[in-house]
């Protein structure tokens, strides 16, 4: 069963209408993203967004890893207020990951996440076609997952395939779902769900807790890394 990591005053606090679910911008795909990171955050943000040196750290406090995978490339990884996303591509056995960690989610988000039929934008931006609730074998754990067929984008264009989002969650450590995409037709196997999933140890010790804070450097200052 998935650890959910709650607060007294989520508990204590009365039930309020939500506005666009933290969850619904994961299937907007990542270049909206980028540039909402862009605009917000600036350059420099950016620019550690897609330093690979930079993001295969954080990474591995969500997916922990022994050595870090080489035939996988991590394109950008995306700071947003509760929230880190990574997206990986494996162009030899293509397909792309979508790595999204909350540091705290509520039960309806996970519903919601897992739903055969969840909530979405205007338009349906952003929700799962041809949904299927299913569980798999995951490093000998029984987890959740959700098959799909696409996701709807802007003008219901979705230019990924097939897929599945996995609950890839460790005790003490928030919620982590990984979304694999096809970049074919083909609805994603379970050999790539097995090749993505070796490389990394997720049933260890909980990491340290993962910080959103991006600091600049300070006008004329260098940065240490």
């Amino acid at each position: 069963m998935t650890e959910v990591d709650w607060t007294d005053e989520a508990e204590a606090a009365p039930a309020k209408k939500k506005g666009i679910p933290r969850w619904i911008w994961i299937g907007c795909g990542c270049g909206c993203l980028t540039t909402i990171v862009l605009l917000a955050l600036g350059a420099w943000v950016l620019s550690r967004s897609l330093d690979p040196n930079v993001q295969w750290p954080k990474l591995g406090q969500v997916l922990p890893f022994e050595d870090r995978p080489t035939d996988l490339e991590l394109q950008i990884g995306i700071p947003i207020p509760g929230i880190d996303m990574f997206t990986l591509h494996d162009r030899e056995d293509g397909y792309q990951a979508t790595v999204t960690h909350f540091g705290a989610a509520d039960e309806d988000e996970l519903d919601e996440i897992f739903s055969e039929d969840p909530d979405a934008l205007p338009g349906g931006i952003g929700k799962p076609t041809g949904a299927e609730a299913i569980e798999i074998e995951l490093q000998g754990r029984m987890v959740r997952a959700v098959r799909f067929d696409g996701i709807r984008g802007i003008g219901a264009i979705d230019q990924l395939g097939p897929g599945i989002r996995i609950d890839a969650s460790r005790k003490g450590a928030g919620f982590t779902m990984v979304e694999l995409r096809q970049f074919g037709d083909d609805p994603i196997s379970d050999e790539q769900i097995a090749d993505f999933f070796d490389h990394f140890q997720l049933w260890g010790d909980a990491p340290e807790p993962i910080s959103n804070e991006e600091t600049a450097p300070a006008e004329g200052a260098t940065e240490d890394e």
